[in-house]
């Protein structure tokens, strides 16, 4: 498959008869997400002190992004991954709190995004696959004018970790840069994503649960991880 083919449409999957117009007003994005996910970003060098044992499991993602971050620039994410999940999102992530909620239609869901630094809600639009839909690329071009080019991506190796903690599913997620490209470690996150009444409280676990650990939680690394990393690859956002 061409490098242009995996932007293209997934043409197996239709709106079963409904039209594009009728799909971008069937729903709203008002609603105050159910869930979120609280983030906590740590040094690489951390990792030994969390005393993981279990294997991970992997995947490789590919960010679709350009010089000067032009996506990024307007809180857009395009996200593929392959190995243990297989799919392709368009997510919004506002770059402030009060940012104008997206158009919202079926298939894009909300949820809470806190970190120790911000506390935004995200929309997200996935689907299984290689290739993003056609319906995801009308999302898109409701939230940015720019379009995506499969020769402007930034390639990651991801490894996830799960296990309960007071009674709490927490994740542990490594970002690397990919062997081609020297393979070192560029950001560590943990996180847990639970009902949006439990978030204060779990954020308030997670910190001691690192605290625990020996481990100081650094002020500088409480960015949102994909931005972060996007900005170390290919430049800085003004």
């Amino acid at each position: 498959m061409g490098k242009q083919a995996i932007l293209g449409y997934n043409r197996g999957m239709g709106l079963l008869g409904l039209s594009l117009a009728l799909w971008m007003a069937a729903a709203s994005a008002d609603a105050a997400p159910a869930e979120t996910e609280v983030k906590i970003g740590l040094d690489c060098s951390d990792f030994e002190r969390l005393q993981v044992v279990k294997e991970p499991k992997t995947d490789h993602l590919t960010f679709f992004e350009k010089r000067g971050l032009p996506f990024l620039k307007a809180g857009v994410i395009l996200r593929k991954r392959t190995g243990d999940h297989n799919d392709v999102t368009v997510k919004f992530r506002p770059r402030t709190p009060t940012a104008e909620n997206p158009p919202a239609g079926p298939g894009i869901e909300s949820e809470g995004d806190w970190t120790l630094k911000s506390r935004v809600t995200t929309w997200s639009f996935k689907v299984e696959g290689r290739q993003f839909t056609r319906e995801q690329l009308a999302w898109l071009a409701r939230l940015t004018p720019e379009k995506p080019d499969a020769r402007n991506r930034v390639e990651i190796e991801s490894e996830r970790w799960k296990w309960e903690q007071e009674g709490k599913k927490i994740s542990l997620e490594r970002w690397s840069r990919t062997r081609e490209t020297g393979g070192a470690c560029m950001t560590l996150e943990v996180s847990a994503r639970v009902e949006t009444a439990r978030a204060e409280a779990t954020l308030a676990a997670l910190q001691r649960f690192i605290a625990a650990k020996g481990i100081r939680i650094r002020p500088e690394l409480q960015e949102n991880k994909t931005g972060r990393v996007l900005n170390l690859l290919i430049g800085r956002v003004r």
